[in-house]
């Protein structure tokens, strides 16, 4: 069972302004707070299209849902960029309302072996899909000193990437960095 609480759930539900049978998109399921809240919703004849990378995510909601309730939903693993083509895939034209919650779930951050805590020691993978093919652990043993420096000043829109980058390269050359 999830751990997370949905933030600003009333206000989300409000603004989505939600009926009775509306198809509805949660581009990013996480611990699944916000869908079931569209769930009740949108009742039995509406269509729930639960997307996340996380398979752990989908599992979860998926065990937790009501008799009945899995007619109403269809879980998706995928990156919700392709959400044309998700919903290409499952013949859906229109979507009433699309919800994306961007960021991580505290269920995620809860579970050192994800390697996304930084209160929690566990391996330095940081995917989201599991079955992804880039751990962050090569990255930052495996990358040169100018690409770490970008991703770092890019992605994590850091100022000190050059120094954290030269750091990096420091340590790893006394031991790998695992997590």
């Amino acid at each position: 069972m999830s751990i997370h609480k949905p933030v600003l759930l009333k206000e989300v539900l409000a603004g989505l302004n939600l009926k009775a049978g509306d198809v509805v998109v949660d581009a990013t399921l996480g611990g699944g707070g916000h869908s079931r809240a569209i769930l009740e919703k949108i009742g039995k004849r509406g269509k729930l299209v639960a997307i996340d990378w996380d398979a752990k995510a989908l599992v979860s909601f998926q065990k937790s849902l009501l008799v009945g309730q899995s007619k109403v939903v269809s879980l998706v693993q995928d990156n919700f960029a392709k959400l044309n083509n998700i919903l290409g895939g499952l013949q859906i034209k229109k979507a009433a309302a699309i919800l994306a919650d961007l960021g991580f779930s505290s269920d995620q951050l809860e579970d050192e072996s994800r390697g996304l805590s930084v209160q929690k020691d566990g391996p330095l993978d940081m995917r989201l899909d599991a079955n992804g093919e880039l751990p962050a652990w090569k990255i930052v043993n495996q990358y040169p000193l100018q690409d770490l420096e970008k991703i770092i000043r890019e992605l994590g829109e850091e100022r000190f990437a050059g120094r954290i980058a030269r750091k990096i390269c420091e340590e790893r050359k006394k031991k790998r960095i695992l997590t």
